[in-house]
């Protein structure tokens, strides 16, 4: 559930937090990173590389729109082991986030959940591991959408809440 806070509340908040959190129409959105620094994990939203070491010894470096990682990073210039990772459409990524980037990250072996949110839909759409298969379904207004790493749960309607168009 998100954070309301008038945006005093917010300035003071977030100047001792080690994560950004966004403000938008009194909503701060930080669920999942700070139930993933509750659990030991490290939550990034923006700003950090996630690598992976592709078949053939290619390399593919990103930056997912919110990342969490719980295991101990083998270099701390990027992560390695995401449990979670979420893409936020625009027009200007969608291509890339549907196509390239949802079949990179779908060949990582750690990662239980991956979503794609859309700003000016009010749905989302996740990729689960159940039983080692990936499955795909979408969540919309009244549903709840839980994850094992971080531990959290939350309302579709939570983060479409005030949220902006893009």
């Amino acid at each position: 559930m998100p954070l309301h806070l008038s945006f005093a509340e917010y300035l003071s908040v977030g100047e001792g937090s080690p994560i950004r959190h966004e403000f938008v129409g009194g909503v701060v959105f930080a669920a999942v990173p700070s139930a993933a620094l509750g659990q030991g994990c490290r939550p990034y939203i923006e700003g950090a590389k996630l690598r992976l070491d592709r078949p053939g010894g290619h390399v593919s470096v990103y930056y997912p729109d919110v990342m969490v990682a719980c295991r101990p990073p083998d270099d701390l210039r990027w992560e390695t082991f995401p449990c979670q990772l979420v893409e936020v459409l625009s027009p200007s990524t969608t291509v890339v986030d549907r196509r390239e980037k949802l079949g990179a990250y779908l060949q990582i072996e750690t990662l239980p959940a991956h979503l794609l949110v859309d700003p000016n839909s009010p749905f989302v759409e996740a990729h689960e591991r159940i039983d080692g298969r990936w499955v795909s379904q979408s969540y919309g207004p009244g549903d709840t959408i839980a994850f094992t790493c971080p531990s959290v749960a939350f309302s579709i309607d939570s983060i479409f809440a005030d949220l902006p168009a893009v």
